[in-house]
């Protein structure tokens, strides 16, 4: 009974943590991609299908989660920074379970504790919302079942990981990579039983796995969007990948785990830990066995941020469970050599030098540094776009639709005023090794049927003319990052659509308004 009520005041503990943490998020305007997410998920309710109606190229889960939460909740960001809080709670809880099952209890706790205080910092992430941080937990739970397996020796338990690791790709492309550890595992830990039986665990497993998968492809070929999704889903991310490819070297030490290093120091200290003890053999095979599987992890998630060539930030965040679990062998460790007082003590040492202190104090004295609130639905915003979103509320109606001619839909979502056009950013039209006539030419008729009331050129795109010269210029300009420098023919009508049918008509900061002519 004793030790029931000290998990609950433990998980306790982690969801404050992670609120207190998180808690200035509830104020945020959303960043770029995520508001891109809730604003296809806002459509989903009034019963458009994503990428026949709405364009984007992230897997469907994050659309259909975001439409289900606003389905029964406001449709507002803070509905979604509410609720990430709760799906990183879930997260930890897996995470200690999982440590539990591969370390002992008192290791558990060190590493669910490293892990909320490293994913609830927006350092690392960059915003809520990201697929990212969704993404994290059934690549988790695939592995823990897997893990599971072994311990319990039931096969069937491979049900839960081909569901979830199936799961983790349809949140993003790069989940794929989760498969590699699962196969491997799988074949492994299996290796001493007959052939048959392996290749009824591989069957059994795959075809879990395919379950999700058939579910959202039979889904979108009754919506006839079949061929829309494959095209942007996929199509589309392997002309994406062809540009700003960057060296992983130079962005990772930008990136969190560098700036605040406990979780590298922790990890590779673990990972000397693991290898002393294999030179030493002091284990026995199940230590081993989990060690290699977690690299095995490890690199597959470094595999995957090398086939994406993109490094922001926020695609860091998938190293973090076999981080996490590598830095469980330097806490195994560490717990059988200290005292509670010097465990303690390192755990304050945690929070202090992973920023988790700095960043609860930001947080809870948010209000006092920001005074540019946006009341939207009696909660109060703010953010980089609050301007922007101050001058839509005061000069637009509800009903007037806007387009933002660069990427910024996260703005239609929080004023709710909507896109004239399925495409609703700019880039995929821009990147002409995937745009076709087709895509011109539904963009070219939907902003002919629907003339937006205001365009807003948040990308530089135009001048004040809203000549077609400004355009070209700006298209050369985009070949430094590898965009094709010419603009397309099929963009002429669209552009004499605009020098004709619009004139300047404000300015925000630098982002340039354009409005129809009366």
């Amino acid at each position: 009974m004793k030790k029931i009520i000290f998990y609950f005041i433990f998980f306790i503990f982690l969801l404050l943590l992670i609120f207190t943490m998180r808690y200035y998020t509830f104020k945020l305007f959303p960043s770029v991609d995520p508001g891109v997410f809730m604003y296809v998920g806002e459509l989903i309710t009034e019963n458009n299908i994503p990428y026949k109606d709405v364009w984007d190229h992230k897997p469907p889960m994050i659309y259909f989660l975001n439409a289900f939460l606003f389905k029964f909740l406001p449709k507002e960001s803070k509905t979604i920074a509410v609720f990430e809080c709760f799906w990183i709670f879930i997260t930890a809880i897996i995470i200690f379970l999982f440590s539990k099952l591969i370390f002992n209890s008192k290791t558990s706790f060190y590493t669910t504790i490293l892990f909320v205080i490293v994913v609830s910092n927006l350092s690392f992430t960059k915003s809520y919302g990201k697929t990212e941080t969704y993404q994290l937990l059934p690549a988790v739970i695939s592995i823990f079942f897997l893990f599971l397996s072994f311990k319990k020796i039931r096969s069937s338990l491979l049900f839960f990981s081909g569901i979830f690791a199936s799961l983790s790709f349809l949140f993003k492309q790069t989940g794929i990579f989760i498969l590699l550890p699962l196969i491997l595992g799988i074949f492994y830990y299996y290796r001493n039983y007959n052939l048959i039986y392996k290749l009824k665990c591989f069957l059994f497993f795959f075809l879990v796995f395919s379950i999700p998968l058939l579910l959202i492809f039979t889904y979108f070929f009754i919506k006839n969007s079949f061929s829309d999704f494959i095209s942007q889903v996929f199509l589309y991310n392997f002309s994406y990948i062809q540009i700003i490819n960057k060296p992983m070297l130079i962005n990772i030490t930008n990136s969190y785990l560098f700036k605040r290093p406990i979780l590298l120091i922790c990890a590779i200290s673990g990972l000397i830990i693991f290898t002393s003890n294999l030179i030493s053999k002091k284990e026995n095979n199940t230590y081993y066995t989990t060690g290699f599987i977690i690299l095995i992890w490890l690199f597959a998630e470094l595999l995957s941020l090398s086939a994406s060539k993109r490094y922001y930030p926020n695609y860091f965040i998938q190293l973090l469970p076999p981080l996490i679990f590598l830095s469980g062998f330097l806490f195994k460790t560490f717990i059988t050599k200290s005292n509670f007082f010097i465990q303690l003590v390192s755990v304050l040492i945690i929070f202090i030098i992973s920023g988790a202190t700095s960043n609860m104090e930001y947080s809870l004295r948010f209000d006092m540094k920001n005074k540019n609130y946006i009341k939207i639905n009696n909660n109060n915003y703010t953010g980089p776009d609050y301007e922007t979103i101050n001058w839509i509320f005061n000069n637009t109606q509800e009903t007037d639709k806007i387009y933002f001619w660069g990427s910024d839909a996260r703005i239609n979502f929080v004023t709710k005023r909507k896109s004239p056009t399925k495409y609703i950013y700019i880039y995929p039209l821009i990147n002409y090794k995937y745009a076709t006539k087709k895509d011109f030419d539904i963009f070219y008729n939907d902003f002919i049927k629907n003339k937006p009331k205001f365009i807003v050129d948040s990308i530089g795109f135009f001048e004040n003319n809203v000549d077609s010269e400004a355009a070209k210029r700006f298209m050369r300009r985009l070949s430094e990052f590898g965009f094709d420098n010419a603009i397309s023919v099929y963009f002429v009508d669209i552009l004499n659509f605009i020098d004709k049918n619009y004139y300047f008509y404000d300015k925000i900061n630098e982002w340039k308004v354009f409005k129809l002519k009366n």
